[in-house]
């Protein structure tokens, strides 16, 4: 039974009290049972903590059954209401369901009835909690007004408070430092049930991590120290059950139902500073860290212009130091805004990603920018966002690096074909010379030279053929021979159409001029 977390017994036959409580002990191992011999010391009871489920005789002294259940029923509307007795009385009976009275224990108690009553008990409250839940969820969101809220939960948040939001990860088929597993996840939602009783533990959504779990703890009656006194002392319990958490903490508001977007707002904006700290968990106050948010970055443009710098020499080393002494900067506190640092880290490493463009085939270049626009997506932590960084840059180095290598190489594939055009060269024969593709080859000497492989050939050739006719008196068939042409035919074709004239004609108007 994981929904009742406090049971109070009214009873002033102490005998029946302890019968009652030893057996409710076994039943709700983890419910807190609170033991009161008449109905106004129960009453007090209510008044100050958050119960779930009052179970009280009917004829008791100072205040007997029947007044209790009617203030409760009144003022307590969620209690859920159980009444004892020891025979069945028709008129108490009758009586008792004007006042929401949800189920009859006859004395003597039995264990399998008494089980029965709380189990159906227990899935009333899941069932309430969960429909209250998703309305004050959609009500948090600003999806509903407040006028939408049924009026239990209304009166429960209508006081002055805060928003505590709690994030942990769950460790999935590989465990990762700084996760918990579902049992431990089950322990610590236990210890938030019974520290923040009476309070709202709503499920907020998730980041992009799917193993994330984030909740969002709504506390009427709560100031910011005595939150953080109880979440710190929760943090070094579960500490010592290998349990990790961050919680962030909003300002106190004069009223929680009419500020919940911004205090909301506030706890979830103090949970992000959880980004400094991946491994072990804290608190993060919003009167410690509101001013962080403030705080400058400053400028990076002179490390953009260094680490550029570096990239571009292909000296992946050495940007990638320049970076470490940005990532210790942002690791000290104070500690700045996380989605300032964030954004400023990855905005230079992907600038400088886009200088690749052109520079590396294309395949390459959209997969490097979609898994770093992806890796960056996904990253929560200041390590992290710098692990992948690192990474980043010292690829870039290295395609940049091969880039250099690979642009003396198509220099050298260039001059030898100035020195080998005459010669039957195909562009596929060149290309594995070198070990690159035949288009990636295509596509770099169109870059260095202006066009198409095939076309500088011919022009060189052709060339060639235009220094031969007017230099010497080879005839146009050895003329086309020593350019580089094996068909005379196909060499005059091609002479007439790049200078519209034939190589004869070409010489005769040259040689006069």
């Amino acid at each position: 039974m994981n929904n009742i977390r406090k049971i109070v017994i009214a009873d002033d036959e102490p005998v029946q009290r302890e019968v009652l409580s030893d057996i409710l002990s076994v039943i709700a191992k983890d419910a807190q049972i609170t033991l009161c011999s008449d109905g106004a010391l129960a009453y007090r009871v209510i008044e100050n903590e958050w119960v779930d489920v009052l179970i009280t005789d009917i004829k008791m002294p100072c205040m007997d059954g029947m007044e209790l259940i009617k203030l409760v029923s009144e003022n307590y509307p969620t209690v859920k209401i159980v009444l004892i007795s020891a025979y069945r009385e028709f008129e108490y009976a009758q009586k008792a369901l004007h006042f929401r009275v949800f189920e009859y224990l006859i004395k003597p108690f039995r264990i399998e009835t008494v089980k029965n009553v709380l189990e159906k008990m227990d899935a009333a409250i899941m069932s309430e909690n969960q429909n209250h839940d998703h309305k004050l969820a959609e009500f948090m969101n600003g999806i509903v007004s407040k006028d939408a809220l049924e009026t239990p939960v209304l009166n429960r948040i209508d006081y002055a408070g805060m928003v505590l939001a709690f994030r942990w990860k769950e460790s999935g088929q590989k465990s990762r430092e700084g996760s918990i597993s579902k049992t431990q996840q089950k322990v610590l939602m236990r210890r938030l049930s019974e520290l923040f009783a009476g309070c709202y533990i709503i499920q907020a959504a998730k980041g992009l991590d799917p193993l994330e779990n984030r909740v969002d703890v709504i506390a009427p009656g709560f100031e910011e120290e005595q939150c953080r006194e109880i979440v710190e002392a929760l943090l070094e319990e579960m500490s010592h059950k290998g349990i990790v958490f961050w919680c962030g903490l909003s300002g106190v508001t004069d009223n929680i139902a009419d500020h919940i977007s911004q205090t909301v707002s506030e706890a979830q904006e103090m949970l992000s500073f959880s980004f400094y700290e991946n491994e072990r968990g804290r608190v993060f106050p919003w009167k410690t860290y509101i001013g962080n948010m403030e705080i400058q970055l400053g400028s990076l443009a002179s490390l953009d212009n260094e680490i550029r710098k570096d990239v571009h020499k292909g000296d992946g080393d050495m940007a990638v130091q320049r970076l470490r002494r940005l990532e210790q900067r942002f690791g000290c506190e104070p500690y700045l805004s996380p989605i300032r640092v964030r954004h400023s880290v990855s905005s230079l490493i992907m600038g400088i990603i886009r200088d690749l463009e052109g520079m590396i085939p294309q395949p390459e270049y959209d997969s490097l920018i979609n898994e770093a626009y992806d890796s960056y997506g996904k990253c929560d932590s200041l390590r992290e966002l710098f692990e992948i960084s690192y990474d980043l840059l010292t690829r870039e180095s290295a395609y940049i690096s091969q880039e250099l290598h690979r642009s003396d190489t198509v220099e050298m594939i260039i001059a030898y074909v100035n020195r080998h055009f005459r010669e039957d060269i195909s562009l596929q024969m060149l290309a594995e010379r070198v070990h690159f593709s035949a288009n990636y080859l295509s596509a770099q000497i169109k870059k260095r030279v202006g066009m198409p492989y095939i076309e500088y050939i011919l022009s060189l050739r052709l060339k060639e053929a235009c220094r031969l006719l007017l230099n010497s008196d080879l005839k146009v068939k050895d003329v086309a021979q020593n350019s580089g042409f094996n068909d005379t035919s196909y060499f005059n074709r091609i002479f007439r159409r790049f200078y519209q004239l034939s190589p004869e004609q070409y010489r005769k108007a040259h040689k006069k001029c």
